[in-house]
C-alpha cells in the first residue's frame, strides 16, 4: 500500500540557502506572489516539501530590503542586481560540480589502480606458491583463480572506457 506523500519540513529536506537562491530563480522567471512561489515549491518537489508563508514571506521582505527583488502589483521579481547575484550563484554551482566531476574521475581511476596492482600482487603470490612445497596443489587452483582474475580485469577495464567515453561526451572540450 503506497502512502501518501505529506509535506516534510523544511530543515529536513532542503539545504542552508537553498530556499533564498530558489525564491530568486523563481522570481527572475516570472512575477509571483507569495503563494505562487508555495505552489511552485510543492509541485517541484512533487508535494515532499510545502515552504510556509512564515519562510516565504519574511524571506521576500528580505529580498526587497536587500535590493535583490522588486515587488510590483503585489508580486514579487527579481531587480536587475538580484538577477546578478542569482548568475553569480549559478556560476559557483557550475564550478563547484566541474570541480567534483574532475575528483570522481579520479577516485574512479585510482579505484581501477587498485585492482590491477591487486591483480599483479596476486599474481606474484601464485607465483611464489608454485615454488613452494606442495606446490601441485595449487596448480589447477591458481589456473582457475588466473582465469577468473583475467575476466575480471577485462571487465573493469571495459566498464572504464566506457565511463571515460561518458565523461567525454559530457564534457566535448575537454
Amino acid at each position: 500500500m503506497n502512502s501518501p506523500r505529506l509535506p516534510i519540513r523544511m530543515a529536513d529536506s532542503v539545504p542552508r540557502g537553498f530556499t533564498r537562491y530558489y525564491v530568486l530563480y523563481l522570481i527572475s522567471q516570472k512575477p509571483m506572489t507569495g503563494n505562487d512561489i508555495i505552489q511552485a515549491a510543492k509541485q517541484d518537489s512533487q508535494l515532499r516539501w510545502k515552504p510556509s508563508p512564515g519562510l516565504i514571506y519574511p524571506l521576500l521582505g528580505r529580498l526587497v530590503a536587500q535590493g535583490l527583488a522588486e515587488e510590483v502589483d503585489g508580486k514579487f521579481q527579481a531587480s536587475e542586481e538580484g538577477k546578478r547575484k542569482l548568475a553569480q550563484y549559478l556560476s559557483f554551482q557550475r564550478d563547484m560540480l566541474e570541480r567534483l566531476s574532475v575528483f570522481e574521475t579520479l577516485a574512479e581511476k585510482i579505484t581501477a589502480a587498485s585492482f590491477l596492482i591487486a591483480d599483479e600482487v596476486g599474481s606474484n603470490v601464485l607465483e611464489a606458491t608454485k615454488r613452494a612445497p606442495g606446490h601441485e596443489l595449487y596448480t589447477s587452483l591458481g589456473a582457475t583463480i588466473k582465469g577468473i582474475r583475467k575476466t575480471y580485469r577485462d571487465l573493469l577495464k571495459k566498464e572504464l572506457q566506457r565511463v571515460e567515453k561518458e565523461l567525454g561526451e559530457e564534457n566535448p572540450g575537454s
